[in-house]
């Protein structure tokens, strides 16, 4: 069954249809949008190779939580 899954893995990352650097693309926002924060890290470096922005993977990386306004109520 592993074999089987690293079989299918390999086949929709290194001979998809999309461009490589859509396929970097949406590796990072699955790896953003289930917080796969090892994931992401791997893959910035591929998304760069690829020709994606550094605006573009940055926008696309961990979520940062806001820093609450000095003027909010406690």
């Amino acid at each position: 069954m592993g074999d089987q899954a690293q079989k299918l893995g390999a086949q929709l990352r290194f001979h998809s249809s999309l461009p490589n650097r859509l396929n970097e693309l949406a590796i990072l926002m699955t790896a953003r949008f289930w917080t796969a924060q090892y994931e992401w890290s791997a893959h910035r470096k591929n998304a760069l190779a690829a020709g994606l922005s550094p605006a573009v993977i940055d926008v696309s990386g961990p979520a940062k939580s806001p820093r609450p306004c000095s003027r909010m109520k406690k």
